[in-house]
């Protein structure tokens, strides 16, 4: 089954923050929500790596943003 319009969001790491451990941090809290991303990828971005994780549903997409607002929109 394909999806045909995932929720999509670009985000990016704090600063003086390693990617790896903002990436890790949202893991753990995929894993503990029990949230599957449909897409979860590096991206090389204008400021530098950043991430795309798109969500089955726009709940999910909604869920991670109430998380981690201060990842959105970094670029």
């Amino acid at each position: 089954m394909a999806l045909t319009s995932p929720f999509m969001i670009r985000a990016g790491s704090r600063a003086n923050t390693p990617l790896d451990s903002t990436m890790k941090e949202i893991r753990v809290w995929l894993d503990r929500e029990r949230i599957e991303p449909a897409m979860f990828k590096t991206v090389v971005r204008s400021g530098g790596l950043g991430f795309e994780i798109s969500f089955k549903s726009e709940h999910d997409a909604a869920r991670f943003q109430r998380q981690f607002p201060q990842l959105i929109g970094i670029d």
